[in-house]
């Protein structure tokens, strides 16, 4: 299954580097669009070093918040004709086995309804299908936003996750919950 991968970015100079490096490692293949919410630290000359034709970088001249940022690459991931697309917090940690898990997973998009698969940050034992699930890594069936819209930019930062995830279930659609662990963290 094609999809993409879209990874909002504000000031991760210190983990963005390795973190688009562990996607092109364990996603052979799939486009990365990183979105830079005008960072003021050095993120953006990191992410140019390990630009290829699989890497895109949209720099945004205006901090807009996470919503704004990951609206932005659905709508570059939507004009490209992409219909699946993983969100991935800039600073996550995935192995390859990570990877294959989470493509693995997509299966579950067989299902009729089903609008979004999430993952678990590593440390959390608890997770319930159809509920708030974490926002730091999700995958995203892309024509669900016909119905359910794009995350509200009116939340900076927080929330904005749980705001979108509660108008997919209102909308008819089904959150699916894997149990696959992801390491996410900025100590990278």
């Amino acid at each position: 299954m094609e999809f993409s991968i879209i990874v909002p970015n504000y000031n991760g100079e210190a983990f963005i580097k390795k973190t688009i490096e562990s996607l092109i490692n364990g996603f052979k293949g799939m486009k990365i669009v990183v979105v830079d919410d005008a960072s003021t630290d050095k993120s953006v000359d990191e992410i140019n070093s390990v630009r290829s034709n699989r890497v895109t970088l949209i720099q945004k001249s205006k901090n807009g918040g996470f919503a704004s940022a990951v609206n932005k690459g659905i709508r570059y991931c939507k004009e490209k004709g992409v219909k699946l697309v993983i969100v991935a917090n800039s600073d996550i940690k995935v192995s390859p086995k990570d990877c294959h898990n989470i493509v693995e997973s997509f299966h579950n998009f067989n299902q009729k309804n089903l609008g979004v698969i999430g993952y678990q940050e590593f440390d959390d034992n608890n997770f319930k299908d159809n509920e708030d699930i974490p926002g730091f890594l999700f995958a995203l069936r892309l024509s669900i936003i016909n119905k359910v819209g794009y995350f509200d930019e009116i939340f900076f930062m927080y929330g904005e996750e749980q705001d979108f995830f509660r108008r997919v279930i209102s909308c008819g659609f089904h959150i699916k919950q894997t149990g696959i662990r992801i390491k996410h963290d900025s100590e990278m």
